[in-house]
């Protein structure tokens, strides 16, 4: 996924990744209420992690797995978790 840079004209390299129980998955399309994984995989309902790189910038955020990740759709339903250092403000 690249996003154009309107300062110099050049695209952002942007990376997505879902990391879960101690498996990390590569994601084409991250959204508020699922993501796209690149590659089919099967996992039960978790919590895991959604990792998104744009440049040198890194931001991460907790969510949960409700349906779990079915080798049957590339779409995962995620919802987002809160945390301490998200809540403090």
């Amino acid at each position: 996924m690249n996003i154009p840079s309107p300062v110099t004209g050049r695209s952002a390299n942007v990376r997505l990744q879902l990391i879960v129980v101690g498996r990390i998955l590569e994601l084409g399309q991250i959204g508020p209420e699922s993501v796209i994984l690149e590659e089919q995989a099967e996992l039960p309902p978790c919590e895991a992690q959604v990792v998104m790189y744009v440049d040198s910038f890194e931001r991460r955020w907790q969510v949960y797995l409700p349906d779990g990740i079915s080798p049957h759709s590339r779409r995962v339903r995620t919802i987002p978790q809160c945390t301490a250092a998200q809540s403090v403000r």
